[in-house]
């Protein structure tokens, strides 16, 4: 024991922060000096735990046989806390001596209670309860030793007395540190009792957990501790955000990063339940009120074209729910987006859940009065930053400090669009009169803005130059920085220049600080953020109005200074004529580069011509098995005839084979609901119909577009075409710039970006092979509901004009039509799609013909022959 003693358990590094190498021989100096003590120390222990294996019966029947020895040991730790601080922060003493004087008594005993005797369970109780209140005595009895030891009171140093925390305080530090360990050994006794009671107030252990964070807010333990009580509470999102500072701390508890990916991935079993439960309403909804399209097919197999309902049909609006109803959803939607941000799984259906997500948030805004209170939005805001910081770190160790990978560029799109969200809001309540509810919820909503501008202030290398939202679809025309630029000149025209903020301490003059930077302090990413103080006459009484100046004025140095004068600049001031200057978004929505796909097209031709080789070479093969049939003396007329018939019996079996696999696919009976979200267009549909392809993209659409890569590596080749060139470089013109479009693989993964356009692929397969294996797989990855044996739901439709392709979809259970007809059974407005295109001045196509004028020229170039749903003519 004195071994283990010396060495320190292994919270010993983590709560003390580690030793120094070169401090080793002064530790072991000290140890040296307490020998005789530790010895002692040991055989107590042993004692202890000899009691300690008879059993839960045999130990409340003799627990007076170990009131000695644990008086003797809390005597010894009362000694080594009194004399040799140093010793005990260096070896973790006080967690030692938590562990065997209550924590192992009260495991054993707690955990033997379901299986104890109805007899023998109320004396186990009762000396739980006995341990438990001994316990309190005696470790609030020792904080109040430590305090007159030391000459310091503890309350003065909390945080929420914005006093500095324990560094560079000498022994007061080291004694709060120990006093920091001992409130939370009293926060887990109160925990206990009510555990073993039964009873779920855990207001005296969170109590004691509050206290011993704010003593040092850079211990990650506490949080720890406050996250089990939100667990106990079923509050998930304290539950999350208290993992997430204990992992945001200067000594992380690492063990809650397995407890926080636990919780987000029982929060996504429960938000996949609540979405397939949703859209079957949806699907029942529009089956009973809307229009719907059903086609047969042979065997009894059939499919039922829903339209969507008007609720998908624009941004889905949430006025009928209650404001507790809206915020559960909205917990549940954010930690399913979080959870993806963290985990990196399911990212494909990133930019679908961070949609749904912002609405609900926004939603939830527009509430009055404001339903959410400024410490949980403050919550939110931390979260985000720790999900931008957690995709960030991976470049910050490779030492790239000028990318940024598709993770860290979703996690900060989804942030700024909260970010905007809030100061959206904020920018539509301020300057509501003074007194109204709106701007008391304004008032709410400021210090979050405030402490993401500190986070932004810290990190311009991580967001500057400001990502793109273009596969989020904002509702709004205004991007986050519109609305950051119009705060600013609201907060020019509120700041009230009649209260005077000294930013030196002086005689007579009290501090005024910022809750907000009280309840972040600690945390990482703002380490390096001072925080915000400033000095005020003690006879003011105006301390809440000063508060509002400090952070009206932190809000305005970082808009009209630090964004302006940043490379690239965020904002810039703009004098219009006749009108005052006012700042406005100086970022410029950049358009991204596309390399040149010709080597992804390929020449289906090749393919078919390669696979016909191969078709005569195995006929070829069996007509040499056949032949060795044949009759002696027979001539060679005679062979070739018999190794024809041989051929066609084969194929004919061949085909007989392959009616009956159809007649067994397309005769289950099975019924197909088709509830079209994603559209997979073929090339010949930007050819021949782009305008129909954009009436079905316009906002607000329910559809969006996922374009395989091969068709954007045909329009690329069919760019150099003299006739349809034209057409093909509007249609890839559009797809890098229009919303509503993603750009899909061929294993159905949607990409974050459209930067990157070219993959590889199955050298072999054809393009068609690629087109269908795009829509397939991008089916398999979205769909969350079951298909049960009678009725399929697919979400997924092909849309082209190849006959043979649309064939190979019905084979494989995935909805295809042409796209005249999709855009005719929606009910879209084409009006301005009709009309006909000049192609180069020389060429029209008109979107109800099928028939495009293609030169030779055209015909050889080597993406144009797989567009089998044109007909080609030549000029």
């Amino acid at each position: 024991m004195r071994d283990s003693m010396c060495r320190g358990g292994l919270g010993a590094g983590h709560e003390a922060g580690g030793a120094g190498a070169g401090a080793g021989a002064g530790e072991a100096a000290r140890a040296a000096r307490h020998v005789a003590l530790l010895q002692q120390v040991d055989r107590a222990d042993a004692i202890l735990r000899t009691h300690a294996l008879r059993g839960p019966a045999a130990l409340a029947a003799h627990w007076h046989d170990v009131i000695e020895t644990r008086k003797f040991l809390q005597n010894a730790l009362q000694s080594l806390l009194m004399s040799d601080l140093k010793y005990c922060q260096s070896d973790n003493i006080e967690h030692q001596f938590w562990k065997m004087l209550y924590y192992n008594f009260l495991e054993v005993l707690r955990k033997s209670i379901p299986q104890l005797p109805p007899e023998v369970k109320p004396d186990v109780i009762k000396l739980i309860n006995t341990i438990i209140e001994e316990g309190n005595v005696f470790f609030e009895n020792l904080v109040q030793s430590l305090e007159k030891t030391y000459k310091f009171n503890t309350d003065d140093y909390l945080n929420d007395n914005h006093v500095l925390p324990p560094k560079g305080l000498g022994y007061v530090g080291l004694a709060l540190i120990s006093v920091q360990k001992l409130y939370v050994f009293l926060g887990d006794l109160a925990r206990y009792k009510e555990q073993v009671n039964e009873t779920n107030n855990f207001a005296k252990s969170k109590f004691w957990y509050t206290k011993a964070q704010q003593i040092n807010p850079k211990n990650g333990r506490p949080y720890n501790q406050l996250a089990l009580l939100a667990i106990y509470a079923r509050r998930k999102l304290d539950a999350v955000y208290y993992y997430m500072r204990s992992l945001m701390s200067s000594n992380p508890f690492q063990s809650a990063r397995e407890s926080l990916l636990s919780l987000f991935d029982e929060n996504r079993k429960k938000y996949e339940a609540a979405e397939k439960k949703r859209r079957a309403a949806e699907v029942v909804k529009a089956a009973e009120s809307v229009e719907a399209g059903s086609a047969v097919c042979e065997g009894g197999r059939r499919e039922i074209w829903l339209r969507p309902s008007p609720a998908t049909r624009h941004d889905e609006t949430f006025d009928h729910m209650t404001p507790v109803e809206l915020n559960k959803n909205f917990i549940t939607s954010y930690l399913h987006v979080h959870g993806k941000l963290i985990t990196k799984i399911g990212m494909e259906t990133l930019h679908e859940s961070a949609r749904r997500m912002v609405r609900q948030f926004r939603a939830l805004l527009h509430r009055q009065p404001l339903p959410t209170p400024a410490a949980r939005l403050l919550q939110l805001t931390a979260l985000n930053m720790f999900a931008v910081e957690t995709n960030a770190a991976p470049l910050a160790e490779s030492g790239d400090k000028n990318g940024r990978s598709a993770w860290l560029e979703c996690a900060l799109s989804v942030s700024l669009l909260m970010f905007g969200a809030l100061l959206e809001r904020c920018c539509a309540l301020l300057p509501e009169p003074p007194n109204s509810q709106q701007h008391a919820d304004a008032f709410l909503l400021l210090p979050a803005i405030k402490v993401w501008s500190d986070w932004m202030l810290c990190h311009s290398s991580i967001w500057n130059p400001p990502p793109s939202f273009d596969n989020f679809e904002i509702e709004s025309d205004n991007e986050p920085w519109d609305w950051l630029a119009k705060l600013m000149n609201i907060l020019e025209n509120l700041d009230d220049k009649s209260i005077d903020l000294e930013s030196e301490r002086k005689e007579g003059y009290v501090a005024v600080r910022l809750a907000e930077d009280a309840s972040l302090a600690g945390f990482t990413p703002l380490m390096y953020m001072e925080p915000a103080v400033a000095w005020l006459p003690a006879a003011s009484a105006a301390h809440h109005a000063a508060e509002h100046a400090l952070r009206t004025r932190k809000l305005l140095f970082f808009g009209t200074e630090y964004l302006v004068g940043v490379e690239p600049p965020v904002l810039r001031l703009e004098y219009p004529a006749g009108e005052s200057p006012r700042y406005v978004s100086a970022v410029q929505r950049t358009k991204p580069h596309y390399p040149s796909l010709q080597n992804l097209a390929e020449d289906s031709d090749e393919g078919e011509s390669v696979g016909g080789a191969s078709g005569g070479s195995a006929e070829g093969t069996e007509g040499a098995g056949a032949a060795g049939e044949v009759p002696e003396g027979a001539d060679e007329a005679t062979r070739r005839l018999l190794r024809r018939k041989e051929q066609l019996e084969s194929r004919k079996a061949t085909l007989e084979r392959r009616r009956q696999r159809m007649q067994e696919m397309v005769g289950v009976g099975a019924e197909v609901r088709v509830r079209p979200r994603w559209l997979v267009p073929d090339t010949n549909c930007f050819i021949d119909h782009l305008p129909l392809l954009q009436a079905v993209a316009a906002p607000p659409s329910p559809y969006t577009l996922a374009v395989p890569l091969v068709v954007v590596g045909e329009l690329e080749g069919l760019r150099k075409c003299s006739r349809v060139g034209g057409a093909a470089q509007a249609a890839r013109r559009w797809v890098a710039e229009a919303r509503g479009v993603r750009l899909a693989t061929a294993r159905g993964s949607l990409l974050a970006s459209r930067s990157f356009t070219a993959e590889r692929d199955r050298p072999r397969a054809s393009n068609d092979d690629r087109v269908l294996a795009t829509a397939l797989n991008l089916h398999a990855n979205i769909e969350s509901n079951a298909d049960s044996t009678q009725e399929m739901v697919r979400e997924v439709v092909l849309l082209t004009d190849d006959r043979n392709l649309r064939v190979k979809a019905l084979a494989a259970d995935l909805p295809a039509r042409d796209l005249p007809s999709f855009v005719a059974w929606a009910g879209l407005d084409t009006a301005a799609a009709t009309q006909p295109t000049r192609v180069q001045g020389t060429v029209q196509v008109r979107i109800t013909e099928r028939r495009v004028a293609v030169p030779r020229c055209a015909v050889l170039c080597r993406a144009v022959p797989r567009c089998a749903g044109l007909a080609y003519s030549r000029n």
